[in-house]
């Protein structure tokens, strides 16, 4: 069953941040099926800060494995200093919860993979709940 989410009058900017296309395509469904607007998504930290700055975000649903050469934790350290979008962590490993910099970082919530409808739901009622 669903949260019933408090009544908004616009729907949540949402940037995804993910290098699994596959994984950043049923994200993306899943924030529209919500009722929110994808107003972007990268596979790339670095990209993440560009576009964060470029189109101010309310939520960030921030991978934080990427590949290149800034993964997501250090991109979430850059974004804190330059936005006040609520990051919402992806991860596969449940240990990531424990890592230092993380804690460190300015975040609502870790989401571990796979992740349902419900866990997005759920994670975008503590962004609005703040």
């Amino acid at each position: 069953m669903l949260i019933q989410l408090p009544d908004m009058e616009d729907r949540l900017g949402v940037l995804i941040i993910e290098d699994d296309l596959i994984q950043a395509k049923a994200l993306e469904k899943m924030v529209m099926s919500l009722d929110h607007l994808v107003i972007g998504t990268s596979m790339s930290g670095e990209c993440a800060v560009k576009l964060t700055a470029e189109v101010n975000p309310d939520i960030i649903f921030l991978d934080i494995a990427l590949k290149k050469n800034i993964n997501g934790i250090e991109a979430a350290h850059m974004i804190n200093n330059i936005s006040d979008a609520s990051i919402i962590y992806l991860t596969g490993n449940s240990w990531a919860k424990d890592d230092k910099r993380l804690k460190a970082s300015k975040f609502v919530d870790i989401l571990i993979k796979p992740i349902t409808k419900e866990d997005i739901q759920k994670a975008i009622l503590k962004c609005v709940s703040e």
